[in-house]
């Protein structure tokens, strides 16, 4: 890219920010940005971790497109996805592999920039795991893996099962 030349990537801030899918902010970046810019930008993400948003239409291209150290882990979240949420459709929301019942997202997985988040959006089955993860790890509605093994799949599974059959409220 030469001395001067613009590009616009759509960032997406959550990970500090804590926010659910649905509510997600995304901001325009123009590469190469100044110093100044990138200072601002720091100080919104206040530590956060910026993400280029997959837009891929599939679940299978998503998987394609992850780090290689991430992969298996992820596929076995979505094959987990598959197998506990029965009534559930799997599709590309918000740029990320998700599972809706009755048009609502109740269960989404992404690769960020430093961890795996595992999104389990009914409040009532999150709380019930909630004292299991450092307060770093886990914010409203998401679950931060930083490393893929050390994930445990069989709490995966509970979740996923608990939210098959839940009916509370979706954060």
């Amino acid at each position: 890219m030469g001395r001067g030349s613009r590009k616009t990537y759509q960032v997406l801030l959550h990970s500090k920010l804590d926010l659910h899918p649905i509510n997600m902010l995304f901001i325009n970046i123009q590469y190469p940005i100044s110093n100044k810019s990138d200072s601002i930008i720091e100080m919104i993400l206040d530590g956060g971790t910026p993400e280029m948003k997959s837009d891929v239409a599939t679940v299978s291209e998503y998987l394609k497109e992850v780090p290689e150290e991430r992969t298996d882990a992820l596929i076995h979240i979505r094959k987990l996805c598959q197998e506990y949420l029965t009534d559930f459709e799997e599709s590309m929301q918000y740029g990320m592999p998700s599972y809706s019942r009755h048009g609502t997202v109740e269960v989404a997985f992404a690769s960020q920039k430093n961890n795996i988040s595992l999104y389990i959006l009914r409040t009532d089955v999150l709380n019930q795991y909630r004292d299991q993860f450092a307060a770093s790890a886990i914010g409203k509605g998401c679950i931060r893996y930083r490393n893929p093994n050390k994930i445990d799949f069989t709490m995966v599974e509970e979740m996923l099962a608990k939210t098959n059959d839940s009916t509370g409220e979706v954060c």
